[in-house]
């Protein structure tokens, strides 16, 4: 691995070309985003390599979490002699991708559903690590993962929904709690009900979160108020996680919801009201949107939601087309910094599916972003960017993301991490 495998990669990250989607992240490295929008050349990056081994970023602007972000997979190195080797075929089967790591995958074609990692030869610190092979399968079923950790089959298992739920007090069960939200997408388009702020408040309030998380999902979820998902930083200035700092103070209120109701109806000329809630088909989203669909028709005198539970591609088709007014959605932080989430809020960004345009949420984000030479200062500015959100409710929030892992016992060395992948390169059996 050298310093020109990262320069490679991240100029392929960057290309408006990239088909990950992600090529936003490399924002603020000099003329990325001119980049990403076509108007210069990949090799104008501000990333080269000095020597071997020595990597020169520019950035546009002083950027406190730089460093935080590092972790993130799209920073990460392609082979420059392979990637050229094999042009677009590199990366999409193992015999087409160099591994640095502790392990290299073998077994894996961009649709397989198992496939093995073994230990690397080459790895830095190879006498660290203790497996020789790890085995990955994908389960698509709770209960039959956990039927086959049961089985002894799985020393990893994670489980869900109806199955979590039954298996609250089971020994091996742990609790990863992510840093991310499961919330509810508001269409704030130009012409479309939800563009009403009375509306979207009252459904804000309309919600009783702790219900949802304690008798829906009942799987170690937990409520949450703000689009800022807990687990991802502390406010420098209060010391308190970034999530909780920045929660408004008002979250339950349905005397108060029926209120702006009838005003927000009002101000349209309406005394009804139908919205389509869309959602993906797994069983965990259909229980949580027919709960959304009781609390909200049984308390907002004259709302009817129509619920659409589709395969992932189906909905997201028509959220990306505006055929909606209720998208249920999650972010999980990329990094352990609330800026992850909040900048996909920006007017601009792809995935501002609901067009929420404040001028002022905009702003403080590009003062975070630009004007921001130490971390209180950074965070200062986000705070006041997820305050502003708190007045303008284009997303409703309704739980964090927790992931229920059935773990074989004997099992050491698992680094669990609230921000990016578990981590099994020290792992042993005791």
């Amino acid at each position: 691995m050298t310093a020109k495998d990262f320069v490679t990669a991240w100029r392929k990250g960057v290309s408006p070309k990239a088909m990950s989607g992600y090529n936003y992240i490399f924002s603020n490295i000099k003329n990325a985003d001119q980049i990403s929008q076509g108007k210069k050349a990949v090799n104008s990056l501000g990333v080269k390599a000095v020597g071997k081994y020595k990597l020169v970023v520019q950035l546009e602007n002083p950027e406190p979490t730089f460093n935080d972000k590092m972790v993130i997979p799209a920073f990460y190195t392609q082979n420059t002699r392979l990637v050229k080797k094999y042009g677009a075929k590199y990366g999409t089967d193992a015999k087409y991708t160099a591994f640095d790591g502790a392990f290299k995958v073998t077994k894996w074609t961009n649709t397989s559903e198992k496939w093995t990692a073994v230990k690397n030869p080459y790895y830095y610190a190879k006498s660290a690590v203790k497996l020789q092979k790890l085995n990955y399968q994908v389960v698509k079923d709770s209960n039959t993962a956990h039927q086959l950790f049961q089985q002894g089959s799985l020393d990893d298992a994670v489980v869900s929904s109806t199955t979590a739920q039954g298996l609250q007090n089971n020994k091996n069960l742990y609790y990863l709690y992510r840093s991310g939200n499961n919330f509810v997408n508001l269409n704030m388009a130009k012409g479309a009900v939800l563009a009403n702020k009375q509306l979207r408040q009252a459904l804000y309030l309309a919600v009783n979160r702790t219900q949802l998380s304690k008798k829906v999902l009942a799987d170690g979820s937990k409520p949450s108020y703000t689009f800022s998902a807990p687990n991802a930083a502390k406010d420098p200035a209060s010391g308190k996680d970034f999530a909780t700092a920045a929660q408004p103070k008002e979250t339950y209120n349905v005397a108060k919801a029926k209120k702006l109701w009838q005003a927000g109806l009002k101000q349209l000329g309406k005394s009804k009201l139908d919205l389509t809630l869309v959602a993906s088909d797994t069983t965990t989203d259909k229980n949580v949107s027919e709960f959304l669909q009781s609390q909200l028709e049984s308390k907002l005198p004259g709302l009817k939601v129509t619920v659409k539970n589709l395969p992932s591609k189906s909905a997201y088709n028509l959220v990306a087309n505006d055929k909606y007014d209720l998208y249920l959605s999650l972010w999980l932080n990329d990094y352990a910094d609330p800026y992850s989430e909040l900048q996909t809020l920006e007017m601009t960004n792809s995935h501002n599916y609901g067009k929420y345009t404040s001028a002022a949420y905009n702003n403080e984000l590009s003062q975070a972003r630009k004007n921001s030479p130490t971390r209180s200062v950074y965070f200062s500015h986000l705070l006041k960017a997820q305050e502003q959100m708190n007045q303008d409710y284009p997303v409703l929030p309704l739980y964090t993301m927790v992931e229920d892992h059935l773990v074989n016992a004997n099992l050491k060395g698992v680094l669990w991490h609230k921000v990016g992948m578990v981590d099994y390169t020290r792992t042993y059996f005791k």
